[in-house]
């Protein structure tokens, strides 16, 4: 994201996938009623077509038949209310009744299939400064059309705080549910109080949801901006994972707002973004501020994102972005790890600084990812497997495998300190392997482009890899390290759609018997860094006489 406007992202949205789960979601979640009777005052309420307003709800021969009644009632914490699966309610879900911890309050369906909830030009499901709240099993239908760029101007899903003073509510959670057909977004989990302080969410889970077909984004957590050095942070912990999001295109009416990303996180303390699936997002957006990404965060610290896939996703004609994941503006000691990036318009992999953020981009590890043919709009100057922008200093990029059919497979336009060990360069064209400004430094990673050795350096090219250990790079203690030879893999480039949430199972880029990537990367543990203990096919590292060079060891 090229410049970073808060205002554009207020639209964004979530959900998940019953499949990765391995869910029917066809019935009511039986830990829900289990957790109600555990208060002798929670009820279960039914709600279906054939119901009544005027009966008492508690049994489905007693049920309510409207949204309109279940808003009109005072929930206590422990309470689920769950609507006839197979069946659709129209109208707003209004929740304004917070439950407690270990007993949320839940919406969801009971019978055969997942009832719908049919928010026609409004937010379909609203909790407005409430907590301990579960919306689970779940149809949250809209009009929003991509192609006519009209219906639902709202959002699937929606937690929302505006209460001043920094205060930070419960849980709240989406399981298990489809979102589709909002111009903000699926799922939006929003801080947004008038005195700007961080007030939000002590925790946030979205797990196993289908989001699609939404316009400025699929699942987001969204916060005010804080001032410089401030600490605070709108949501403690977010969990993210076994998502499906897809065919999230934008609203190409967001001139100066991105628009069309997948999973944003934004304004976090801490988290993890695992097993989810990005695909065909951001094909709309119309912005040249910015543009959008498939999994990315801004403005939050340690979150950890592995074990997802992003693949097919773009941007709008003449504008930036369309990235497979990025760890953006103010993101600092966060760890991008086991993630496969492909066919993406952008990037692979960026890391961008905005400029206006509390801290500045650093302290990231990115390691053991593959990006396969990345910046598939050929843009040398801008793109590859890896980019990473000015004002990003101090992040550790190793062992992962950047093959490029384009394009470069490093840009690296500014910064200082940031490091790259251990990685694999392939570029197919006639490209640099890499690009990069003075203030990062390479040390034993191996440059294969198959036009012969090019390496772009402080406005320098170079052409052999003993004339570019001149600048001081390829070198430890005056010893010379890195290679130039084809690393041998099993069939590279040929990787295609995992989609099942678990991307790790490809194995085009392991090496082959004989490859000199075998055993000889450089042991990080000597230079003080804990490497973690597998690789990007979930087996233990180092495997035989020593750590390799790339995303996947020999075995």
């Amino acid at each position: 994201m090229y410049a970073f406007l808060l205002s554009i992202l207020i639209a964004t949205s979530c959900k998940k996938d019953n499949d990765f789960l391995n869910k029917s979601g066809n019935s009511m979640v039986t830990t829900g009623i289990n957790a109600a009777a555990a208060l002798t005052s929670s009820k279960i309420y039914f709600v279906s077509p054939s119901g009544n307003d005027s009966s008492n709800g508690l049994s489905s021969a007693s049920a309510w038949k409207t949204i309109a009644k279940v808003n009109a009632t005072e929930l206590s914490p422990g309470d689920v209310v769950l609507f006839q699966g197979g069946q659709t309610f129209n109208g707003r879900l209004y929740i304004r009744s917070s439950g407690s911890a270990g007993f949320n309050i839940k919406f969801s369906s009971y019978g055969n299939g997942r009832a719908t909830i049919n928010g026609g030009s409004g937010t379909a499901v609203y909790a407005y400064n409430c907590a301990y709240i579960s919306i689970d099993s779940l149809i949250v239908a809209g009009s929003w059309n991509a192609t006519t760029q009209l219906g639902n101007d709202n959002y699937g899903v929606l937690f929302y705080n505006d209460l001043a003073g920094g205060v930070k509510l419960g849980e709240v959670a989406v399981n298990r549910c489809e979102v589709k057909g909002f111009a903000k977004s699926g799922i939006g989990v929003l801080s947004w109080p008038a005195d700007g302080s961080q007030s939000g969410y002590s925790k946030v889970s979205v797990v196993g949801n289908t989001v699609h077909d939404n316009g400025s984004c699929g699942i987001t957590t969204l916060g005010p901006s804080p001032a410089a050095g401030s600490t605070a942070y709108a949501f403690n912990t977010v969990y993210v994972g076994y998502n499906r999001v897809y065919n999230n295109f934008g609203v190409k009416a967001s001139t100066g707002k991105h628009s069309g990303n997948g999973i944003l996180i934004g304004d976090a303390a801490a988290g993890t973004v695992e097993y989810n699936v990005a695909y065909n997002n951001g094909w709309y957006n119309t912005s040249t501020a910015g543009g959008p990404a498939a999994i990315w965060c801004y403005d939050s610290k340690n979150l950890i994102f592995q074990y997802n896939e992003a693949h097919h996703n773009g941007t709008g004609p003449g504008t930036p972005d369309g990235d497979g994941f990025d760890l953006d503006g103010g993101a600092v000691n966060c760890i991008m790890q086991y993630n496969y990036s492909h066919d993406n318009y952008g990037a692979g992999f960026l890391v961008w600084e905005y400029g206006n953020a509390r801290i500045k981009n650093s302290g990231n590890i990115i390691r053991y990812n593959i990006s396969q043919n990345d910046n598939t709009n050929n843009n040398n100057t801008v793109y590859g497997g890896i980019s990473m922008g000015p004002n990003c200093n101090n992040n550790l990029v190793y062992n992962n495998t950047f093959w490029s059919v384009k394009g470069s497979s490093v840009f690296v336009t500014g910064g200082t300190g940031n490091k790259f060990y251990n990685n694999i360069f392939a570029t197919q064209g006639t490209a640099p392997c890499i690009v990069s400004t003075n203030g990062s430094f390479f040390m034993n990673n191996n440059y294969y482009n198959a036009s012969g050795f090019r390496v772009r350096f402080a406005g320098s090219t170079y052409t052999a890899l003993a004339n570019f250990r001149n600048t001081g790079n390829e070198k430890y203690n005056a010893v010379a390290k890195g290679y130039n030879v084809n690393p041998l893999l099993t069939s590279p480039g040929t990787a295609g759609n995992v989609n099942t949430g678990n991307p790790n199972v490809i194995t085009q880029y392991i090496p082959l018997t004989g490859s000199a990537m075998i055993n000889t990367g450089f042991n990080l543990t000597t230079l003080g860094l804990n490497v973690g203990t597998k690789d990007f096919r979930k087996g233990s590292i180092p495997f035989g006489g020593g750590y390799d060079i790339g995303a996947c060891e020999w075995r």
